[in-house]
């Protein structure tokens, strides 16, 4: 009796850890896919829209153009000067998507931090195990104490570059 007790404990124990670990894969497998999420579509002027979870947003024409370009510089691996770009398009998630996949994940963060998305910013962080960072985002989106600083979080440093710094 008591032999089957602890060979049953025993079954248990295992099958809890294999559950666990199966679901931290399963999780794994969901952040990834977030991170890799195919860029926003480009519907052309005057098409209609397509309403749901569809993020389509229709372009002008030199806006269209812009994309492209800025779709180019990311096929060229210069993935700073192409999130500025899809940035000032309005195009925040992508931008931040693609510097992230880069590594550059102060600067993915810092794409939501100008827009006082600060949310946002805590999960970049927080995907990258950045956790004091994450932390003061988070405080920043709660309002908390750090948001009377108006500190960006420890490590991020905005980058001033000639007549483009703010």
């Amino acid at each position: 009796m008591l032999v089957d007790v602890i060979v049953g404990f025993a079954v248990l124990c295992v099958a809890v850890g294999v559950g666990g670990f199966v679901w931290n894969a399963v999780i794994a497998v969901r952040l990834r896919r977030r991170v890799d999420a195919s860029p926003a579509k480009v519907v052309a002027a005057g098409q209609p829209r397509q309403h749901g979870k569809s993020r389509g947003q229709a372009l002008q024409a030199t806006d269209r153009q812009l994309y492209e370009r800025a779709m180019t510089l990311v096929r060229e691996n210069r993935v700073s000067d192409a999130a500025r770009i899809l940035e000032e398009l309005g195009f925040a998630r992508e931008a931040a998507a693609i510097l992230e996949r880069a590594g550059l994940v102060h600067e993915a963060a810092g794409v939501f931090l100008r827009r006082k998305r600060y949310h946002r910013a805590g999960e970049v962080y927080a995907r990258h195990r950045m956790w004091e960072q994450a932390g003061h985002s988070y405080l920043l989106a709660a309002g908390g104490p750090a948001a009377t600083v108006h500190q960006a979080p420890p490590g991020y440093r905005r980058q001033e570059s000639g007549e483009d710094a703010v």
